[in-house]
């Protein structure tokens, strides 16, 4: 009975002594760990990287009494008599994951010491003398402290190992020059080699940044990158969304606005916009207009079509100028539109607008008789106004062209009626810019 009282002893004071092992050894593992709370998980990183040794190398004129270490930091106690004192460490980290890691930052040095790790820069990638950077590789670095100033005392510095991100490129001639990684959280510098036209830089399907123009020399810097990046160059804002971009009457659409495609060279093409823009006049008959206010948007709108045969209401009308600057020409038909037309100020806006919209304008102005001649304007009763063309869209709106075809008229598109309207006639003609972009914008559906 007394063998039985006293096996039953021992086997609970082992127990005791295995839980206070096991507890403490939680506690030291919880006292020992950093938890980073920025919005990005590194719990897997600290898992899979983590000091593994840390040893007194050499000491200059200073001492270290004694060294230890847990998964991302170092501790010590140092005297460091002056300036010229310092202490150096062998620190060994070992990458047990798949990833590759690097040193985003070390914190916790005072004020007073100064830290160097030979042959390492902070936001390098760990990797051991093989070249190898993950999956059970190690590497011993020399940490060296120094003073500003005399200094006794604990030291505990904190690592923070991170992950990287991939950097892609698109579009870009020289790619295999620029970066082609950053760690989590750091800072992207790209120094471009070439001229671009555009760049845009995304993240997760975010735009980061965008730019009209990069030089060649010249640098950008993204910060605090927390997701895998895509730079696109000369980025395709136009969508050819019929035809081919050397039809005529292909539709090409940025955004919700559309153009038809009236010509083409090799390297660009010149469009008509689909609709009138919304700007101008309403009028419900061709005696009583009233002036759009602030609705009006000055970029393209359906329902402005101007003057259409039988109805009495006309939307997005306007004169075409308020006097016949033109008259001092001798020789007509004349292109003369010009910063003299009542047009020209909602030309330049939606310009303005269209390059908001990422599109860039090699040139923007008022159809030409000659184009819409090209494009099989027919005239009736001798009134030399295109009443319909051999493209349909053509004639889809009323809309004033650039051309004057004697000293008081400007040639234009109209549906119906037989009379020339005066270039102060605002009932009846709207705004159909026509715009020039090089093809290497412009990609299929």
């Amino acid at each position: 009975m007394k063998r039985n009282i006293k096996k039953i002893k021992t086997l609970s004071l082992i127990l005791i002594i295995t839980l206070v092992i096991f507890f403490s050894t939680i506690v030291y593992s919880a006292l020992y760990t950093t938890f980073n709370i920025t919005g990005i998980a590194y719990s897997r990183v600290e898992a899979d990287v983590r000091i593994t040794n840390f040893t007194l190398a050499k000491a200059n004129n200073a001492t270290s009494s004694y060294e230890e270490y847990a998964k991302s930091h170092i501790v010590t106690e140092v005297d460091l008599t002056d300036t010229s004192s310092s202490i150096t460490y062998y620190l060994e980290i070992t990458n047990y994951g798949t990833e590759d890691v690097g040193i985003f930052d070390i914190t916790g040095i005072p004020t007073e010491i100064n830290y160097s790790i030979k042959d390492y820069n902070l936001h390098d990638k760990i990797c051991d003398d093989t070249g190898s950077c993950n999956t059970f590789i190690k590497q011993t670095y020399e940490i060296t402290l120094t003073a500003n100033s005399t200094y006794t005392g604990n030291i505990q510095l904190d690592f923070d190992f991170r992950t990287y991100h991939t950097i892609e490129y698109n579009d870009m001639t020289i790619d295999s020059i620029y970066p082609t990684e950053v760690i989590d959280g750091g800072t992207l510098n790209i120094t471009f080699v070439e001229n671009l036209k555009r760049i845009q830089i995304i993240s997760n399907d975010i735009e980061l940044a965008y730019y009209d123009e990069i030089s060649s020399g010249q640098t950008i810097s993204i910060d605090n990158i927390t997701n895998d990046i895509e730079i696109i160059a000369n980025q395709k804002v136009a969508i050819l969304t019929s035809g081919s971009v050397d039809t005529v009457g292909s539709e090409i659409c940025i955004n919700d606005q559309c153009f038809y495609i009236i010509s083409s060279t090799d390297d660009s093409v010149t469009m008509l916009s689909k609709y009138n823009l919304y700007a101008g006049n309403f009028c419900t008959s061709a005696q009583s207009c009233t002036e759009y206010g602030d609705e009006a948007t000055g970029i393209q709108e359906s329902s402005m079509l101007g003057y259409r045969s039988g109805v009495a209401t006309r939307y997005g009308t306007i004169a075409y100028s308020e006097s016949a600057y033109w008259q001092t020409i001798t020789e007509y038909p004349q292109y003369v539109y010009n910063e003299n037309s009542y047009l020209y100020d909602y030309l330049e806006k939606y310009s303005s607008y269209l390059k908001e919209q990422r599109l860039d304008v090699n040139e923007i102005r008022l159809i030409t008789k000659e184009e819409l001649i090209d494009l099989g304007c027919s005239s009736t009763d001798n009134t030399d106004i295109c009443y319909t063309a051999t493209y349909a869209f053509v004639s889809s709106t009323s809309y004033w062209s650039g051309t004057a075809i004697d000293s008081t008229h400007i040639y234009f598109v109209r549906d119906g009626g037989n009379a020339l309207d005066s270039y102060q006639y605002k009932a009846g003609h709207g705004i159909r810019p026509v715009i020039e972009i090089y093809k290497n914008i412009i990609a299929d559906k």
